[in-house]
Formats: structure tokens, sequence, C-alpha cells
């Protein structure tokens, strides 16, 4: 005789072709899903429909709310309005006299250049760090460059002596 699970499932179920169904106490067989085919492809979630569907059929009526209460000094309405309207820039041109770069020498040169600027307060860390690193992936290139070149030398002189 059998006992029913908590839920009124078959507490003694069997899952001989290991299908994914549930095993006693209705829980699904360790390591198989209860949906093997899972989400449709292209379903929504039903918060994010709702929230469309409100944005949709409120929206001007939201953002009049939201700039009458900025218009009347709710400082976190101002800041999210500000925020949409004037985005914070993440980055701007910088002006910096870089030796021309030919060579990982004269990258290694330019590094130099950037952590001076950094120093003197002409550019900030975050802005040495982005160029330090770009100045460093051309040292890698050349790097492989010269590689190129040594391996195509030597693969010229393996030419010449071969049988």
């Amino acid at each position: 005789m059998t006992s029913p699970s908590h839920n009124g499932a078959d507490a003694t179920r069997a899952d001989p072709d290991n299908s994914g169904e549930m095993q006693g106490r209705g829980r699904f067989q360790k390591g198989r899903s209860g949906n093997p085919a899972g989400k449709r492809r292209g379903s929504r979630n039903r918060a994010t429909v709702l929230l469309d569907k409100i944005a949709t059929e409120q929206a001007e009526a939201i953002l009049r709310a939201a700039i009458d209460a900025a218009l009347s000094g709710d400082s976190r309405a101002q800041k999210a309005l500000l925020d949409r309207i004037w985005p914070i820039k993440r980055s701007r041109p910088i002006e910096i006299d870089l030796p021309s770069i030919r060579t990982a020498a004269d990258a290694t040169n330019g590094i130099e250049t950037v952590i001076a600027y950094v120093a003197d307060g002409r550019l900030t860390v975050d802005e040495g760090a982005a160029l330090a690193a770009l100045l460093e992936t051309r040292i890698r290139h050349h790097a492989i460059d010269e590689v190129e070149a040594r391996l195509a030398r030597l693969e010229q002189e393996m030419a010449k002596h071969a049988p």
C-alpha cells in the first residue's frame, strides 16, 4: 500500500524512463527539469508585459506628474528627469602630446607621457588608465608583428637549406 505525499502525489511513484516525471513527495527527479522544453521562445515576463501596458496607456499622465513634481521642488523627480534629459557623459575627448607610435619603445614612452599627465592633473586616473591600456595593446601588437617577421625570416632560411 502506498501513502499519498503532502500534495496528493503517490509517494512510491517510479520513473523508469527518467523522463522528468515527479518522484515521491511530488518532487522532480534530481537533475531533471520539470519543463525539459524550457520557456517558449519569445515569451515575455508577466511583470514586463504589465509595465509595458501601463506605460503605453498612462505614459503622458506619468510624465506630466513627474514634471509637476520636479517643478514643485521634488528633488528625486528633478534628478530622474535630468538624468534622462542630460545623461552623464562617460568620456570626453582628450588632448595629449603622444609620440608617434611605430615601435614598442614608442608605446612605452607614450605610457610615460600618460603617467606624467595624470600626475599633474591634466588627465584623471580613469582617463590615464584607458589610454595606457590602448598603448599596452599597441605594444602587444608590435610584439606579435616582430614574432611574425622573425618566423618569416626563419622559414626563408629553412627553405634555402631544404633538399
